[in-house]
């Protein structure tokens, strides 16, 4: 008869699991590295530290369990040190996949988390992501509107703890009022000028590429100074749109969703001199 195996998960994380009638208890780091296992009257029966790839560097007792390296997570290693990642297999001692992303090219086709192991984790071997128990990169764009005028908002929250905001929209030379086909206006930077503001969510998550994007929001809007803008036979809708197409320039070719999002992006550049 076969071995049964009970787990148990906390918010997808791996906390315990029976195995024969044998308790063990897993402790992961922020990354999701089982550090330490106990048994079911709280002794310490391993602990373990890793090199930034998953190789193990040093280790004190025995785990019981195939779950080290991103164990908290599911990784799986194997007899033969292949780590079972539900898409494809990773070898830590080469830092690279077995098989090709499911996603290439819009994802590298064997690097591990984009070589920086440190900060991301690969849930399904699909594409990398900052740890789900980490609260330091949440990054937001937001489209905004008082009455007809419309500008963008930029909120910014990056891994080592800095954060930026940025925003634009037009208003014309006259105040702000809607800007009329063929009118000049002037860019707006703070969001809080026009009082009460309704804004609707248009990107928000952790996952690093919507910051990396987001910081090519606020590139797209400073790489526009001094700030008067001719929209020719467009209004400020229009504005936002461009903003958002201009950064995803530099996306064309970017893996992950926000990169199929950018792809399928088209007919939203007014010209704008």
């Amino acid at each position: 008869m076969p071995m049964s195996v009970t787990y148990v998960t906390v918010h997808g994380k791996l906390r315990e699991e029976t195995r024969g009638g044998v308790t063990t208890r897993y402790l992961g780091d922020t990354l999701g590295n089982v550090i330490k296992t106990t048994d079911d009257s709280g002794n310490v029966t391993s602990e373990t530290t890793y090199w930034p790839f998953g190789e193990v560097r040093t280790q004190t007792g025995t785990n019981p369990s195939p779950w080290g390296f991103c164990g908290v997570w599911g990784y799986l290693t194997d007899a033969v040190s292949r780590m079972y990642v539900r898409a494809r297999h990773y070898r830590a001692d080469t830092s690279r996949w077995l098989t090709v992303d499911h996603y290439w090219p819009f994802e590298q086709p064997f690097q591990y988390c984009s070589n920086r192991p440190v900060q991301y984790v690969d849930y399904l071997g699909l594409a990398s992501s900052t740890p789900r128990n980490s609260k330091k990169k949440q990054c937001g764009i937001y489209k905004c509107s008082v009455g007809l005028h419309q500008f963008i908002c930029v909120d910014i929250d990056r891994p080592d703890g800095t954060s930026r905001n940025c925003s634009a929209g037009l208003y014309p030379e006259g105040g702000p009022r809607p800007i009329g086909p063929g009118e000049i206006g002037d860019r707006n930077y703070d969001c809080t000028n026009f009082g009460d503001i309704t804004c609707e969510l248009i990107i928000r998550s952790d996952d690093y590429r919507v910051c990396e994007y987001a910081d090519a929001v606020c590139k797209c809007i400073d790489a526009a100074k001094p700030g008067q803008y001719n929209v020719i036979n467009r209004n400020c809708y229009q504005f936002v749109d461009w903003i958002l197409d201009c950064a995803c320039n530099e996306f064309r070719y970017a893996g992950g969703w926000i990169g199929n999002w950018c792809r399928e992006r088209t007919g939203h550049r007014p010209v704008i001199t």
